[in-house]
């Protein structure tokens, strides 16, 4: 019943479904609290979504790997799941260790937490709360290429080492970084690998390939061009899209 009400956006049905399930001595599942706190989160309903997750652990439950990426994942796009979770902490008596690393994990992702761990240590951090997987990845990825790209490139090394297959995403993150931090060769490189892996370039990538084009003068760049409009004739290269 959660689960299907949180997919058609009743949120507050949702809550007092659940609520009522709480109190009543039932348990809801992993999945009720997923896509629950997923649901908040994107209602940017963030305070609601903390106090969620620390019922989750109440319940004898654990944070998924599906919770810490929508966490992580709305970190990223700005500070104000970090503010709601230090607003909901001062509240609270006691807070777990788990749920204490968590919430400075949301800092550290939205930058109102410096990152000064080495990247291994953070990945050790993450696992301390759920376990990670490809889309954990690819989020610590764009977190890292922002300020620590050759650290983001290592730890693309080290995902594959341990048996994860990079897909779209994984490669559009590498670009993007490095076109941002001016290695506009490296970016060209990890396109072309792209290509080869059999990955289209998302809309986004595209438009990098167009300031790279615009700002290349040489025959082989040229070329380059020529060979992407041949191979996706109904993409954005035609035009300079401006980030």
């Amino acid at each position: 019943m959660v689960v299907g009400l949180c997919k058609v956006n009743k949120v507050d049905i949702s809550l007092s479904y659940l609520r009522e399930m709480r109190s009543n001595g039932v348990v809801p599942s992993a999945e009720c609290y997923e896509e629950l706190i997923k649901l908040l989160c994107s209602n940017e309903q963030y305070e609601m979504a903390v106090n969620l997750i620390i019922d989750l652990e109440i319940a004898g439950r654990h944070v998924t790997s599906f919770i810490g990426n929508v966490l992580l994942l709305h970190s990223l796009r700005s500070g104000k799941l970090y503010d709601a979770w230090v607003r909901v902490r001062e509240m609270q008596d006691v807070i777990s260790p788990i749920l204490l690393v968590l919430g400075q994990l949301t800092g550290i992702f939205s930058r109102r937490v410096q990152l000064i761990e080495e990247i291994n240590n953070l990945e050790e951090v993450i696992e301390q709360c759920f376990p990670l997987d490809l889309f954990t990845y690819n989020i610590l990825l764009r977190r890292l290429s922002i300020s620590k790209m050759d650290d983001a490139l290592e730890l693309f090394d080290r995902l594959c080492q341990k048996g994860y297959e990079p897909n779209q995403w994984t490669y559009d993150i590498l670009v993007h970084g490095l076109f941002k931090h001016g290695r506009k060769d490296e970016a060209r490189k990890w396109v072309d690998e792209m290509f080869r892996k059999g990955f289209d370039p998302t809309h986004c990538t595209y438009q990098l390939l167009n300031v790279l084009l615009f700002y290349c003068d040489t025959f082989g760049s040229t070329m380059f061009a020529l060979c992407l409009a041949v191979a996706y004739p109904n993409s954005c290269l035609s035009a300079m899209v401006p980030l």
